[in-house]
């Protein structure tokens, strides 16, 4: 004679206590929480995450910053070709590109694997100071320097790195991002022969 089975209840399990794991693999997993640095949950799943993706983009970083290598280079030849007088435009040669080589040979050290993320990111906030300031100089000499297309596209560039080309996480990205957003807006207001809007004071009717 088979057992009588219990009786069916409509009553939900008790709550777990805190520490006990699930009974379900589905409640187990890790789940990605809407936070504003984007880190997964558990913490041990986010270490894990982190260690596969400073891994895995590692040589994407490099590739990167050698295609960066080349976009100064090209820079430097359309202007060269474009504006021949312009002497600033060396200092694409003598400052930026130096500053972005330092990064790519900073990712070939054998620590550097474990900690690129936030000295490449670094390294591109430099870069972008740095490539400012030779827009300047460049304007000053009746170049298209910052306030022209030019500057536009410079700054597009580098904030596509930051967040898209180089690979980086995002809170990393996320920082240097607004560090160039801030120095591209302060060498605007502070160029010379721009117009500049007065902060408003209240409504006019």
């Amino acid at each position: 004679m088979d057992e009588a089975s219990p009786p069916a209840t409509d009553q939900p399990p008790p709550p777990l206590d805190r520490g006990q794991a699930p009974s379900c693999p589905e409640a187990a997993s890790p789940h990605l929480p809407l936070r504003l640095m984007l880190s997964f949950s558990p913490a041990s799943f986010e270490r894990r995450f982190v260690e596969h993706y400073v891994g895995f983009y590692h040589r994407y970083a490099q590739a990167s910053l050698a295609l960066g290598l080349l976009l100064l280079l090209g820079d430097f030849l359309v202007d060269l070709w474009a504006h021949p007088r312009v002497s600033a435009n060396f200092l694409r040669l003598e400052i930026a590109v130096p500053v972005l080589a330092a990064g790519l040979g900073y990712t070939y050290l054998p620590s550097a694997r474990k900690h690129w993320q936030p000295v490449i990111a670094g390294f591109i906030v430099a870069v972008a100071y740095v490539m400012f300031w030779v827009l300047l100089r460049i304007d000053a000499e009746g170049g298209a320097g910052l306030k022209s297309w030019v500057g536009i596209l410079n700054f597009t560039i580098l904030e596509l790195y930051c967040f898209v080309i180089l690979g980086v996480q995002f809170r990393f990205a996320f920082i240097s991002g607004l560090a160039i957003w801030l120095a591209f807006e302060a060498a605007l207001w502070w160029q010379p022969g721009l117009p500049r809007r007065p902060w408003p004071t209240g409504l006019t009717t």
